[in-house]
C-alpha cells in the first residue's frame, strides 16, 4: 500500500482542490473551513449528534441527539419514536395528529372539528361564557351549582318557533291564533309563554294542545298570563297549564 504525506493537496494549476473522480475514503475526521458543496444525494450513515447548518439541511432519516437549525426543519413525512422537547414555538400549517397528550395549554381558540370526547376529569370552565349552537346531550344528568338563565324570545308573529328557545313573550291587542313549530323529536321539550292581553282575551290554541279537564283557561283582558307547554312526541301532543291574570 502506498502512502502520501502532505500538508496540502491542490490541483495541477494550484488554483483549487484536486478532483477525486472515484471518491475518497476517510477513516479519521474530515474538517472543512470553507464548507461542503454538492447535493449530498449519496451522503449516508452520518451520526448527526450535532448537525447544524445554514440555511437548510435536507436529509432522509435522522438518528440524532440534538438538531439545531437557524432556518426551517421540515419533512414530507416525519416520524418520531422517542421524546421531542421544544423550548420555543411550533407552527403547523397542515394537520397535527397525536395521541396520549398529558395536557394542552391553548392561549388562542381550540377547535375540535370532529367532536370532543372527555373520558375522565370532566370539563371545568373558570371564566367566560360557554356557547353551544347545537344540541347538548348529557347522558348522566346535569348539575348546576350557580344561577341558571335562558334567553327571552320576543315574538313578532304568532308562531312559537321552538328552535328559538324556551321562553317567549307576546302582547296581543285582538283575537289571536297561535301555532307551534319546530318541536324537537325524540326528546322531552317544554316552553313558557308570557302573554300580555291589551285589547282582547280571545286566544285560539293549536288543536294538539290538551288542557286540564279539556278546558282552556279563562283569561281577563288587561292582565298578563303565563302558559307552560310540554311535549314528549315532537309536538304531536302538547300538554298545557296556565297561571292567569297577573297585574301588568
Amino acid at each position: 500500500m502506498s502512502r502520501i504525506r502532505a500538508d496540502k493537496l491542490v490541483n495541477k494549476n494550484a488554483s483549487g482542490g484536486p478532483d477525486l473522480p472515484l471518491g475518497a475514503t476517510v477513516s479519521g475526521i474530515l474538517t472543512s473551513t470553507g464548507g461542503f458543496a454538492g447535493s449530498g444525494a449519496n451522503l449516508t450513515d452520518v451520526p448527526a449528534t450535532s448537525l447544524t447548518g445554514t440555511p437548510n439541511i435536507t436529509v432522509g432519516t435522522i438518528g440524532a441527539g440534538n438538531i439545531t437549525s437557524s432556518g426551517t426543519v421540515s419533512g414530507v413525512t416525519g416520524n418520531f419514536s422517542g421524546n421531542v422537547d421544544v423550548t420555543g414555538n411550533i407552527s403547523v400549517g397542515g394537520t397535527l395528529t397525536y395521541q396520549d397528550v398529558t395536557s394542552v395549554d391553548s392561549v388562542g381558540l381550540a377547535t375540535a372539528r370532529s367532536g370532543l370526547r372527555v373520558t375522565a376529569g370532566g370539563i371545568v370552565v373558570t371564566a367566560g361564557v360557554s356557547t353551544f349552537s347545537g344540541l347538548t346531550q348529557q347522558n348522566a344528568g346535569t348539575k348546576v351549582t350557580g344561577p341558571y338563565s335562558a334567553n327571552i324570545t320576543a315574538m313578532g308573529a304568532n308562531d312559537v318557533d321552538c328552535s328559538a328557545g324556551n321562553y317567549f313573550t307576546k302582547t296581543i291587542t285582538g283575537a289571536t291564533t297561535f301555532t307551534f313549530s319546530n318541536a324537537p323529536a325524540s326528546v322531552v321539550y317544554s316552553f313558557t309563554m308570557e302573554v300580555t292581553l291589551n285589547g282582547s282575551n280571545a286566544i285560539t290554541w293549536p288543536a294538539a294542545v290538551k288542557w286540564n279537564a279539556d278546558t282552556a283557561p279563562t283569561l281577563t283582558d288587561g292582565k298578563t298570563q303565563l302558559f307552560m307547554f310540554i311535549t314528549d312526541d315532537g309536538g304531536t301532543r302538547w300538554r298545557g297549564s296556565a297561571l292567569v291574570d297577573y297585574v301588568n
